[in-house]
């Protein structure tokens, strides 16, 4: 009789567990990385979802922000006797246009800001200062923490309460306007989640009405 061949039986472990090790064999930050936030506090509006999460391509479309006017001369903003000057020397501004808002746009920027909280009829008044560290110094002398997400171009102010025993509220808006802000205040606390509370807009301070322009939301 023919010699019998023997065959070696190779053991072939389930898909599942060569997955697992191959995870396993990842570093920690990359195996059990969390999904992407738009923000540090909150994702955008959810009408802004689609432009948040969507595939790169979208995050590379420029968008126009609102011109912004300077005298050619001083390079600065305009002083009280360029405001008087006649119609004939405004040829001495020109209109820049910015793309996108970046950190350094924002950053040592003063804004005046005006909050209608739910079941309130007036508005509160106050301002703020966007400092160095992305901190926020309130005019109360509350202090915050401030975030710009560049490619969503979503930015979000927090202000937090003594001792953080009162919660914490969060001041988010996309950004569509160099001089002008509007959005959402969400606010919770120790036995309250985290929910819309009230509008809020807000004007850059340190420049001239003339270069401001009006508010998006008095334009028809």
């Amino acid at each position: 009789p023919g010699a019998i061949s023997k065959r070696t039986m190779v053991h072939r472990p389930p898909l599942d567990r060569l997955i697992f090790a191959a995870c396993a064999a990842l570093p920690a930050a990359y195996a059990f990385a969390p999904p992407p936030r738009a923000s540090v506090f909150f994702s955008a509006p959810s009408l802004s979802l689609s432009r948040v999460f969507a595939s790169p391509a979208t995050f590379l479309r420029r968008r126009v922000f609102a011109s912004r006017r300077f005298s050619t001369e001083t390079g600065g903003a305009l002083d009280d006797s360029a405001l008087d000057a006649p119609e004939e020397e405004e040829d001495e501004y020109e209109l820049v246009e910015f793309e996108y808002m970046l950190y350094n746009d924002l950053l040592g920027s003063e804004w005046k800001i005006g909050d209608l909280l739910t079941g309130s009829d007036k508005i509160e008044e106050y301002w703020f200062r966007l400092k160095t560290g992305e901190e926020v110094v309130w005019g109360d002398g509350a202090k915050g923490k401030w975030k710009l997400d560049e490619r969503a171009q979503f930015l979000t102010l927090s202000k937090d309460s003594f001792g953080g025993w009162f919660g914490k509220k969060i001041w988010a808006c996309n950004l569509e306007n160099y001089y002008y802000l509007e959005g959402t205040v969400r606010g919770w606390g120790p036995l309250e989640a985290a929910t819309v509370v009230g509008q809020w807009q807000a004007k850059r301070l340190n420049c001239a009405d003339e270069e401001r322009g009006v508010a998006p939301w008095f334009e028809e």
